[in-house]
């Protein structure tokens, strides 16, 4: 992952400049995925397709880069996440998908929040610099699997969780022990694994509570809310799947979601207020 907005961000207005993206190096060959508005003076407006680009970035000077040696499963899923239609919009930057997309991929949380909420490439920088200050990397010596989930959580201070989130941990965790009460079974660390991955799948889905917490036959935990509106919501996942995803990687998975709900209700806000005081706004000069 790339920024080229430099530490003392010269040359730049830091706040509304610069540019942030990802490359994935094959085979000695590198290829560059970055997010970019259809406004954009170096793009060609392609409608309501995705507004990630490939190949804009090859050649461009980062002022920090992290690198990550990739698991199959991850690269998979990075696969996955390029098939996305993602848009670009002013609380959904180069920056935001750039740290979003390289965090839900690695597990290290990357950090682009600036002031107002709003994510740039300059906090992207400075959070990759952070990282490197601890553990440094390189194209030759990417980050292992192994040392990310270390880099993450010793010496990194975590994001705290919202209420909702930090809400949803404490029932999960309830739920799986009335479970384990009900079916005659021991508390161990794969019922600590499925407390944490349920809280996941739980603020994924948009729920702010649990109420109920059910196993079908075939090993799917269900869970369920109806809120104070009467809106019914579900989430669920494999038993054998959550029993064996640490809870380490399920914090980092969780502080992650949770800031990017966050950033969908802030952009809910600001939407509902455009709407009311029908204002005009240029968008910002970065990627």
């Amino acid at each position: 992952m790339h920024s080229n907005v430099s530490a003392d961000g010269s040359g730049l207005d830091g706040y509304v400049d610069g540019h942030a993206w990802l490359t994935i190096t094959i085979n000695g060959k590198t290829q560059a995925y970055g997010l970019w508005p259809d406004e954009h003076p170096r793009v060609t407006d392609n409608g309501d397709k995705s507004d990630i680009r490939i190949g804009m970035e090859i050649g461009a000077k980062a002022d920090a880069s992290r690198y990550y040696e990739l698991t199959s499963e991850e690269y998979a899923k990075f696969q996955e996440k390029l098939q996305e239609n993602v848009k670009w919009t002013y609380t959904n930057t180069c920056a935001s998908w750039a740290s979003e997309t390289a965090s839900e991929i690695t597990g290290e949380i990357i950090d682009a929040n600036d002031y107002g909420g709003f994510e740039t490439p300059r906090e992207m920088g400075k959070s990759i610099r952070e990282l490197e200050d601890k553990q440094k990397s390189s194209l030759s010596h990417p980050i292992t699997i192994e040392n990310r989930q270390l880099s993450s959580f010793l010496g990194m201070e975590t994001p705290s969780l919202s209420p909702v989130a930090q809400t949803l941990v404490q029932q999960s965790e309830q739920k799986v022990r009335e479970a384990c009460e009900r079916y005659n079974q021991p508390w161990a660390e794969g019922m600590c694994n499925t407390s944490m991955a349920l809280a996941v799948v739980a603020r994924e889905a948009q729920m702010n509570g649990i109420d109920a917490l059910g196993v079908s036959r075939d090993g799917i935990i269900y869970i369920e809310q109806v809120d104070r509106k009467g809106i019914y919501r579900e989430a669920q996942i494999s038993a054998h799947e959550a029993a064996n995803i640490p809870v380490v990687q399920s914090e980092q998975r969780l502080a992650i979601v949770d800031q990017q709900m966050l950033a969908q209700e802030q952009q809910q806000t600001i939407n509902n207020l455009a709407q009311t005081q029908h204002k005009v706004h240029s968008w910002p000069r970065m990627g």
